[in-house]
């Protein structure tokens, strides 16, 4: 792993953790940013990291409705 601050890799142990699937409800892109929305959870359900998207994530019409 490799720190923020540092150039160099050092030796740490990692955890993996597989979770279930996310299928997509449809193929439209409303369906493909809800799948994407509900893996990002997954993800950070898992990660004991903040969620540093919310700061950037812009509300449009497809992904308000």
């Amino acid at each position: 792993m490799r720190r923020s601050d540092q150039w160099f890799p050092r030796w740490t142990p990692i955890s993996v953790h597989i979770a279930e699937a996310v299928q997509p409800a449809g193929a439209d892109f409303k369906s493909i940013l809800k799948c994407r929305d509900a893996v990002r959870d997954a993800i950070l359900a898992h990660c004991r990291e903040p969620d540093l998207g919310e700061l950037m994530r812009v509300e449009t019409e497809q992904t308000a409705a």
